[in-house]
């Protein structure tokens, strides 16, 4: 049972964790784009 408990927080971290690098990159992106025009 803590098990479970410990995958299901680990996989939520990994998924903030994942957005949030998309976000970054996104970002970063727009940003580069931005500065380039």
């Amino acid at each position: 049972m803590k098990k479970s408990i410990l995958t299901v927080l680990f996989a939520l971290i990994c998924t903030m964790g994942f957005s949030q690098v998309s976000f970054n990159v996104k970002a970063g992106l727009n940003l580069s784009s931005y500065i380039g025009e």
